[in-house]
């Protein structure tokens, strides 16, 4: 039964936005934790990313390292989340997809020749894993998730250019924890 307690604790550690992330990247100016204006703390300083080459892959990279799924889509229109202010410290960022931080991803060097017209934003997909532990190890139920899901989504993205994009990775992330647990469960 020691096995159930790991892969629940697993899951929760997926769903929690890591600490140390947040001294390192945040996002300032949204209506909630999972969206904003993306800025990086660099030489004892807060500073704005820059919106050249920003795209879904740069998201996706913060997103995650702020300990969300992925990113919903990406902002370049400074006006969504409002101008920053001091330094632009990052510019050109051009993230492959697979780096663990923002500042792991290929850029140019540390400042920049924006303004903060151009400042880069996110809106990030939500933790929605619900577990509940049942008898028998079986403390999921999938059917339950993805049916809640779909009404979340459905009320989340309504008239969103991502919504496709979004509930395929949420739909890849879920089928990868499911068979992690249906592997684990037969061990």
């Amino acid at each position: 039964m020691m096995e159930g307690y790991t892969i629940l604790s697993l899951l929760l550690c997926l769903s929690v936005p890591s600490a140390l992330a947040n001294d390192v990247v945040r996002l300032v100016g949204g209506s909630s934790t999972t969206q904003g204006r993306v800025e990086v703390y660099y030489d004892g300083s807060w500073g704005t990313v820059c919106n050249r080459y920003w795209e879904l892959e740069d998201a996706n990279i913060v997103c995650r390292q702020l300990g969300f799924p992925g990113a919903i889509r990406q902002i370049t229109n400074a006006q969504v989340f409002g101008a920053g202010s001091g330094l632009v410290h990052l510019d050109g960022v051009e993230c492959d997809g697979y780096e663990a931080s923002i500042m792991d991803c290929p850029r140019s060097a540390f400042g920049s020749v924006c303004n903060h017209d151009q400042d880069a934003g996110v809106m990030c997909l939500t933790n929605s894993f619900r577990v509940r532990e049942e008898e028998d190890f079986d403390f999921y139920q999938r059917e339950d998730m993805m049916e809640e899901e779909k009404k979340e989504k459905a009320a989340a993205y309504e008239g969103s250019d991502a919504k496709k994009d979004a509930d395929l990775m949420k739909k890849d992330i879920l089928q990868a924890l499911y068979d992690l647990l249906a592997e684990l469960k037969h061990k």
